[in-house]
């Protein structure tokens, strides 16, 4: 079983009229990327929620620090912040306008 954030991308009704999703996850480490992978072309079960904020759901997606480097963490961690109080603004938008305050922080404290 995988537990991870998305964003979804797009949605399109096929001929049939069934729909095909197209997501975009958080950086995974490599068991979930395994698994991710392993799951292509099977028939899944799936919830989607709106957004993040139910703790359950946010401690699933922490991993143990050994796992990641610094830099995914913090990606990670924006990630869940964007689905806790941005999700109307873009991942990818929302991720650069933190990244950049947290830069801007860091070159306030140099001489």
């Amino acid at each position: 079983m995988l537990k991870t954030a998305l964003q979804i991308t797009k949605v399109q009704t096929l001929q049939d009229n069934s729909l095909k999703i197209s997501a975009v996850t958080p950086e995974l480490n490599h068991e979930a990327m395994s698994e991710l992978f392993r799951l292509q072309g099977k028939e899944c079960a799936c919830i989607l929620q709106a957004s993040i904020n139910d703790t359950k759901v946010v401690e699933a997606l922490n991993t143990p620090k050994n796992d990641k480097s610094p830099s995914k963490r913090l990606r990670n961690a924006l990630m869940v912040l964007w689905g806790q109080t941005r999700p109307d603004m873009s991942r990818d938008a929302f991720y650069e306008l933190r990244m950049e305050e947290i830069i801007s922080l860091i070159k306030e404290k140099l001489n």
